[in-house]
């Protein structure tokens, strides 16, 4: 059987854009990628914007900043233990370990009451992933993080456009 998910168009718009794209001979980088980038950084308010391949990508290169702020190979990351492969990958790959918490059964975002209990001398960050569109409930993961000074990688890839107490998420 053969489910169908969708069908991709191309419409005018898109080809002139794919065409554009082709001319400069720059896919990855250039005018297309720098306008979206400002163009996605002024829909959802945000400073600074990086386009990445994809999702892993962002988790690993979100994750590596930590070593400019004194992380070192090693340290722990807290991260939902329901979450999609990826999370768990880009926290390894990026050279640390991850610290799974258990998740809210109404949300399946990462469980707050539980985060405090997994932080050790070795935990540097908490990544909150916002499962399928629903905000993570981002106030007492900050008092966790500012109580034991960790920092917060927001993984909003399944929540463009989700806000949290009126803000987009991802900030």
């Amino acid at each position: 059987m053969r489910i169908e998910f969708g069908d991709l168009v191309v419409d005018e718009r898109m080809a002139k854009n794919l065409e554009d794209v082709i001319k400069t001979n720059w896919v990855s980088e250039g005018i297309k990628v720098k306008q979206f980038e400002e163009s996605w950084g002024n829909l959802f308010n945000y400073k600074n914007n990086v386009s990445m391949d994809n999702g892993t990508s962002a988790d690993i290169a979100a994750c590596m900043t930590l070593y400019d702020l004194g992380a070192k190979r090693g340290d722990e990351i807290i991260a939902p233990a329901l979450a999609f492969a990826a999370v768990g990958n880009s926290i390894l790959t990026a050279g640390f370990k991850p610290a799974f918490v258990d998740v809210e059964r109404e949300t399946l975002n990462i469980n707050p009451n539980k985060i405090g209990k997994k932080v050790t001398p070795k935990t540097k960050a908490i990544m909150a992933v916002h499962t399928m569109g629903k905000p993570c409930d981002m106030n007492p993961i900050r008092e966790i993080a500012d109580k034991f000074r960790l920092r917060i990688i927001e993984d909003s890839r399944e929540a463009y456009g989700s806000n949290y107490n009126g803000k987009f998420v991802g900030h």
